[in-house]
């Protein structure tokens, strides 16, 4: 256990440091380039969800543990969003309340997912590698299912919504007012949704409730497994 712990802080240490680092050196970069980096910043953020399940991979059948791992993720969400929000203080007045995010939105997304996340692995008793793979390929579908959506003869409407409900990286840039990600430089050359197919931006309330709901099934189901084990 102490050396899950001692993950946990250098990953912690590693990512202050990086804050540190960016909001040292923003004051150097345009309006527009803030704005950019803002986004980016709450978007990368996700890959930390990816590494908390590795760095208590053997813990979380623990029901202790498990709730440890789970404060961390919340210490992680703080942490996150309170950077967020100093990067939002290098904007001039006049723009903050427009390319800011919904900060509860966007605290409320982030838990539920890592709430997920953990609960799944809870629940499957089995190394975090497994969670930490899924959510990295849910993060990165919108890149390797355009072939499934050009070639998808009867409802692409259905795997267009699957691909936008799964992805976490388009709930969290929904909590940013008229942020459209899908149709961003890089990701509208490298996307066919956002090029090609209509679609609708799922409600970021939606993605809360699925992320919360699939943990609390997770955590019941883990809970009643556990149960008639020992009867």
């Amino acid at each position: 256990m102490k050396g899950l712990h001692y993950t946990a802080l250098v990953i912690t240490s590693v990512w202050m440091v990086f804050c540190a680092y960016c909001l040292f050196f923003v004051s150097d970069l345009s309006t527009r380039q803030i704005i950019m980096f803002m986004r980016s910043f709450s978007l990368g953020g996700l890959f930390v969800a990816v590494i908390i399940p590795v760095a208590f991979y053997s813990q979380l059948t623990h029901k202790k543990n498990y709730l440890i791992t789970l404060s961390y993720a919340l210490f992680w969400c703080f942490v996150l969003i309170a950077t967020v929000y100093l990067l939002e203080l290098c904007l001039p007045v006049s723009l903050r309340g427009r390319f800011s995010p919904q900060y509860l939105e966007l605290f409320l997304i982030y838990f539920s997912l890592f709430f997920a996340i953990l609960s799944i692995g809870r629940l499957l008793q089995t190394t975090g590698i497994l969670c930490s793979t899924l959510l990295l390929f849910l993060i990165t579908n919108v890149l390797w299912t355009n072939f499934f959506v050009k070639n998808w003869a009867i409802d692409k409407d259905f795997i267009i919504n699957c691909i936008l409900y799964s992805n976490p990286i388009i709930g969290v840039s929904r909590c940013y007012t008229n942020f459209d990600i899908l149709r961003t430089q890089n990701l509208y050359e490298l996307c066919v949704i956002g090029a090609n197919y209509p679609f609708n931006y799922p409600k970021v309330y939606e993605y809360i409730f699925m992320y919360l709901g699939i943990g609390i099934f997770c955590i019941v189901t883990s809970v009643c497994w556990n149960s008639c084990r020992k009867m």
